[in-house]
């Protein structure tokens, strides 16, 4: 590893012989982190500190404004997480993978060995943390905008304006968008535009071909002007910091009203044209939003209330992804449902729940909600969806994940709401599929995956005491029903596996139910109650998504 003055492992281990880096390399875990997956994010608490071995991560801020500020780039031997594991406080910055990285992560016991072997690495851990700070301030003032490509092909030359547009409208702050044509080199575009308060408008300049060549070191010199640097370039030239192509782009013609507004600069996802713009805006400044749907039974009825206040307050889906119930709620707002279909689906397949079958493999039989779903989505593919999605399902036999990007929507649902002992194990692609409740009850890290920059995680799973000191001595009572005995399992196990998961830097929408809940029986209740509370921890987490999100905060 390197081991220069200003990086962790250099200033935590340089004074450390070789056999006390061999102890210090034991007690940590290795673990992969995918291109664009969230390491820690603002604001959340990782109390664990990891080391990057190879690859590279991006730090940024939230500005005044809500945008992000991209601050340093972390590289081999450079910490994450120390403030939380130090002090307990919540992270300043969020950090995001811009490659394959693997990382060394210590938990807090794990620390504390190695503090309790090796006093020396305390204060090495001080002079990083001030390091740390010391290099936050430097880098504040000089945040590098964000540079995306277009690739130039059919139509794009005219899609560029829409673009930059519909990503100064999220962004709430300017945006830059570079055409060829014109006669303007770098140095003209800095002299033009340094020192100058700009309208949060999408702003487009032909310029010359010498201005690709400088692009990143361009997007740099910019810094602090705009949000991001969208050039249209030939797909040879492609390069840099970010490097987005929107093969995808709408074709649509946009109305004459948001033609106008396309010229201003400003485009608003308020008409087909502007939804389907806005995804690209979104990308294009680094805010795909995602949403997680957890497991939880009858208590996914909360899905439907924290998609009202979701759609009620302007926040899109970019993406989603779903295990158990989630599966069904994600299926559905992939398929462009709001609340209240959410809500009507999931209640009418509550009174399909429970049909008994006379069978060694389950309680139930799930015929009948098979046919419901299919009567509801039909032969309908993943893939083709408008919303990307993945649906999680466990691998009865090897115990593996199973995530479903592609094949029949339907199929993949029953495998992830397969209950073991309640309902049979699904045959798909080969395997024995089960609840993906086992493996990953809120896959947070499986919208990530799909592209989303701020994930939402819905976590249904009921809280217990994590400990209770009891008496061993034999008492009576009243035995549950055995599918409620298994389903009380399964959520007992979920909560403990959600706690145990990386965070994967989620905000987390977690409604809190009044007893257990979301047994068999409260699927033919209905969904109100767990719907308003579904409402209420949605709501409680609107100040957090406007932080991540500033077209959520009106234009003053």
């Amino acid at each position: 590893m390197n081991t220069e003055p200003d990086n962790l492992i250099g200033t935590l281990l340089a004074s450390m012989a070789p056999d006390e880096l061999a102890d210090m390399a034991s007690y940590g875990t290795r673990r992969e982190v995918g291109h664009g997956e969230v390491i820690l994010r603002e604001g959340g608490i990782l109390e664990e500190l990891s080391v990057i071995e190879t690859g590279h991560a991006e730090v940024t801020v939230t500005g005044p404004g809500g945008d992000q500020q991209i601050i340093a780039t972390l590289g081999p031997g450079d910490a994450i997480g120390e403030m939380g594991l130090l002090a307990g406080s919540p992270a300043s910055a969020t950090v995001r993978a811009s490659g394959a990285v693997v990382l060394l992560t210590y938990r807090r016991e794990d620390i504390e060995r190695i503090l309790a072997l090796h006093p020396s690495v305390e204060r090495a851990l001080g002079r990083v943390v001030i390091q740390r700070l010391s290099r936050t301030q430097r880098r504040l003032a000089g945040h590098q905008a964000r540079l995306v490509h277009v690739i130039e092909g059919p139509a794009t030359a005219g899609q560029v304006p829409a673009l930059a547009a519909s990503a100064a409208w999220h962004a709430r702050r300017p945006v830059l968008a570079l055409v060829p044509g014109g006669t303007d080199g770098p140095n003209d575009l800095i002299a033009r535009f340094s020192g100058q308060t700009l309208a949060p408008c999408g702003i487009v300049m032909a310029v010359s071909s010498t201005v690709l060549e400088a692009l990143p070191k361009l997007a740099a010199d910019l810094a602090g002007q705009f949000a991001a640097v969208i050039a249209l370039v030939p797909s040879s030239s492609a390069g840099g910091p970010v490097d987005v192509t929107f093969a995808d782009l709408p074709s649509l013609v946009p109305a004459r009203e948001e033609a106008a507004a396309v010229e201003a600069g400003l485009l608003a996802p308020a008409s087909p044209y502007g939804l389907a713009m806005g995804r690209a805006g979104r990308a294009a400044i680094g805010r795909r939003v995602g949403v997680a749907f957890g497991s939880g039974s009858a208590r996914g009825f909360a899905h439907a209330g924290v998609m009202d206040v979701l759609l009620e307050n302007g926040v899109p889906v970019d993406a989603v992804s779903g295990t158990s119930i989630g599966a069904a709620a994600a299926a559905l707002v992939a398929l462009g449902r709001d609340g209240d279909a959410i809500l009507e689906v999931l209640e009418r397949a509550g009174q399909l729940v429970v049909k008994p079958w006379l069978s060694r493999s389950s309680l139930f039989s799930p015929r009948h909600l098979a046919r419901y779903f299919q009567e509801q989505v039909g032969d309908q593919r993943l893939e083709a969806l408008p919303i990307p999605i993945g649906l999680v399902a466990s691998d009865l036999d090897s115990g593996e994940e199973v995530v479903f990007h592609r094949g029949l929507l339907r199929a993949a649902v029953m495998a992830s709401i397969a209950i073991p002992g309640v309902y049979p194990p699904q045959h798909v692609g080969g395997r024995r599929l089960i609840d993906g409740a086992f493996v990953n009850p809120v896959p947070a890290d499986v919208v990530g995956r799909l592209g989303a920059e701020v994930v939402i995680a819905v976590k249904l799973a009921t809280r217990a005491r994590e400990r209770v000191d009891l008496v061993a001595l034999p008492t009576s009572g009243k035995l549950p029903w055995a599918p409620q005995a298994i389903l009380r399992s399964v959520d007992i196990m979920s909560n403990a596996v959600s706690r145990a998961l990386p965070a994967h830097g989620a905000i987390v929408i977690e409604p809190t139910f009044a007893g257990a809940g979301g047994s068999l029986t409260d699927f033919r209740k209905g969904g109100a109650r767990f719907r308003a509370e579904g409402r209420r921890a949605a709501e409680a987490a609107l100040p957090a998504l406007r932080a991540q999100l500033p077209w959520l905060t009106p234009v003053r």
